[in-house]
Parts: structure tokens; C-alpha cells; sequence
């Protein structure tokens, strides 16, 4: 595989960061969600992903969503997520 094709995305998730390495531009982003999200115990669909306060679809491959290497993405619960405020 090229090099280039392989990108780092950190995402931080409350007040955590998770730093996902050899992430690939063809992949769909929720690749490395899941990977992200390993350690939460929660599904995927139980969070909002965004980047420079836009929401993403994660069913997009990480090149279609134009992210680079270094961005960082937001990981928030889904209103309903039974946490306390």
C-alpha cells in the first residue's frame, strides 16, 4: 500500500484522546471510530462524530470526507445517551 494513503486521525471523546495511526483514505471513517471507541463500551450509533463543528457521516470513506493526517474529530453522545448533566 502507499504510504500516502495512510493518515493519523486523533479523536478526543469527553476529555480523552485517542490517536488512530495507519488509517487508510479508502476506508469508511467508521473504521476508526470503532477502533476509537474500543475502550467506551458503547455502539458506534450511540455517537456523533464531527470535525471543525460539522457532523460526519462515518459510512463515508476518510477521503471523501477530505480529513487529513493529524485531524482532530469530536466524539459526543447522542442526545438520549443516559448520561447526567
Amino acid at each position: 500500500m502507499n504510504k500516502t494513503q495512510l493518515i493519523t486521525l486523533t479523536f478526543r471523546i469527553g476529555s480523552e484522546t485517542e490517536n488512530i495511526t495507519n488509517v487508510n483514505l479508502n476506508q469508511p471513517l467508521s473504521v476508526s471510530v470503532k477502533k476509537a471507541l474500543k475502550n467506551h463500551g458503547r455502539e458506534i450509533g450511540d455517537w456523533i462524530v464531527t470535525f471543525n463543528g460539522n457532523q460526519l457521516d462515518t459510512s463515508k470513506k476518510v477521503e471523501e470526507l477530505g480529513l487529513a493526517n493529524n485531524d482532530l474529530l469530536k466524539l459526543t453522545l447522542r442526545d438520549g445517551g443516559g448520561g447526567c448533566n
